[in-house]
């Protein structure tokens, strides 16, 4: 890419840790969000049913197990019924420990504890609060946001820099020392970099690499090669790859 055609869209579209990270953040805070709500409301709910609950006895309709070929999990349910508030009958399914599965029986009493409010919030008892959506959601939510940020903020400031530079920066003449790979794929192709030399206006040697960029561009040039650099005259080991201006 030369130095006219360096745009923001174009440099974005090269850039490994705008995409990589800005797809992990965009996945993540949705997570966070969700497992955070998620957690809230399962201990506000859970208050309420200490606070306001309402004790009942019901009956054990049926029992189910449910497999996934998956994720290799296994799943138990138990439907059962109890006399709302107002006398209509109420009837849940609900996931259960296997433990509280083996010991429920189906057509036998079952202590239910339900929202006078809501009779459609009811637990049957020893079911303690379901904390598997909260939690998952919310650590995965914790590991894509800061990881997706911190790499989407790099590649965009490496963006930056590049603009600037190809901007603003001082021109040098930069040789190339050699070629290698990185470890960044785009696309399913792994991008190499192209390592260079320069003087800067102090005439001290600099040394500088240029961003990822799939192997045909790269093997454009070979060592002893010259091409155009941009550095920082106030920080002159700062500098971007151009190549030929």
């Amino acid at each position: 890419m030369t130095g006219r055609q360096r745009t923001f869209l174009g440099l974005a579209g090269r850039s490994f840790g705008f995409w990589f990270g800005g797809i992990w953040l965009l996945c993540g805070v949705p997570f966070l969000v969700v497992g955070l709500y998620a957690g809230v409301d399962t201990i506000r709910q859970q208050a309420r049913f200490r606070t306001e609950g309402q004790l009942t006895e019901g009956m054990v309709l049926t029992k189910r197990i449910t497999r996934s070929d998956k994720n290799k999990s296994t799943s138990y349910w138990v439907r059962y019924r109890f006399p709302g508030p107002d006398g209509a009958t109420v009837t849940s399914e609900t996931k259960v420990s296997d433990a509280l599965w083996d010991r429920l029986v189906e057509r036998e009493p079952v202590r239910v504890t339900y929202l006078p409010d809501r009779p459609g919030s009811s637990r049957i008892e020893d079911q303690g609060p379901d904390w598997v959506l909260p939690l998952v959601f919310t650590v995965l939510g914790f590991v894509l946001v800061p990881v997706g940020g911190r790499v989407f903020v790099k590649g965009l400031r490496r963006i930056r820099l590049e603009l600037r530079l190809g901007r603003e920066g001082a021109r040098a003449e930069a040789t190339v020392t050699n070629l290698e790979p990185t470890n960044v794929s785009v696309n399913g192709v792994a991008q190499w970099r192209i390592c260079y030399r320069y003087r800067d206006h102090r005439g001290q040697e600099q040394l500088g690499e240029s961003g990822p960029m799939a192997l045909d561009e790269a093997q454009q040039w070979k060592p002893g090669d010259r091409g155009e650099a941009r550095f920082d005259p106030h920080a002159p080991g700062t500098s971007v790859w151009v190549g030929r201006p």
